[in-house]
Formats: C-alpha cells, structure tokens, sequence
C-alpha cells in the first residue's frame, strides 16, 4: 500500500515536471524567436553605428545584471517549493519575503550605482559621450530583471511554470 503510493507520488511529480519543463522550452523558444525578430527590425532601423552604440550601452548594465543574483533565484525556488512540500505556509511566506526583499535591495542598489557611473562609462571606457543618457537608461535593466528573476522563480517553486513560460 504505502509502496503503491510513494509511487503514484513520483509518477504525479515526475509528470509535473515534464509538463513543466515543456512549457518553459516553449516559453524559451518563443522568447528567443521575438527577441531575433526586435534584434533584426532594430538593427534595419538604426543602422549599424546606431545599433553598435545601443549594445555598448548595455554592456555595464548586463555585467552588472551578472552578478546581481548571488544565486537567490534557486534559493527562492528551493525552500519556496520545498516548503509546500512539508506544508509549512511560514517557511513559503518568509522564502518568498526574504528573496524578494533580497531581489529588491541588490536590485536597487546595482542600479543606481549604474546610473551614478554612466558618465565614467561613457567618457572614461568607452571614450564616447553621446552614449550616456542611453547608459543611465539601461540601468532601469538591473532592477527589471531582479524583480522578473524573483518573480519566475517564486512560480517555479509553485509549480507554475506554465506562468513563467
């Protein structure tokens, strides 16, 4: 009895996660064919100098972005799904609250010290001034991307990865 039921567990997980995994491929895919077709629309409408311009502007912003985590997006999925689990609402609540507030704050905190820096970016290592309003600019990206990290990873740790994909 107890053996037929541990199994049936597996096989319920073992589908989530198939279903699961195929949603986010999907959601992947599809993310990668837009972002083609903007890359390519936006290359035919501002030139290659322009375009060139636009992905130095990204450069510290990206770079930054990197390091943003320290990994807090599988810890939130970890104890968040870990906790459902083992029924522990707390456990999930405090997950949820520590990784956003964590996401929030290092967020934050990266992008204005992007913004303050453009001007050093953009005269200094790049040795192009016209490029720092679209500097000050990407670094909204940083704090964007925390908040989205954050967010597909309490999903996951839900179950819905249907909602990230």
């Amino acid at each position: 009895m107890r053996l037929e039921r541990s199994m049936s567990d597996i096989t319920k997980i073992g589908n989530t996660s198939a279903k699961g995994s195929l949603h986010l491929f999907a959601g992947l895919i599809i993310s990668n064919l837009v972002s083609a077709i903007g890359t390519i629309i936006l290359l035919r409408v501002l030139g290659p100098s322009e375009f060139g311009l636009y992905i130095i502007a990204l450069i510290p912003s990206t770079l930054l972005a990197v390091i943003r985590d320290f990994g807090m997006n599988f810890g939130i999925t970890k104890y968040v799904s870990q906790y459902r689990v083992e029924n522990k609402t707390k456990g999930v609540k405090m997950s949820i609250r520590v990784g956003l507030w964590f996401e929030v704050i290092i967020g934050a905190l990266l992008s204005i010290i992007s913004f303050a820096m453009a001007s050093f970016f953009a005269v200094v290592i790049f040795n192009r001034s016209e490029i720092q309003l679209f500097l000050s600019i990407a670094s909204v990206n940083i704090f964007s991307g925390a908040l989205i990290t954050a967010s597909q990873s309490v999903f996951n740790g839900f179950e819905k990865m249907n909602s990230v994909a």
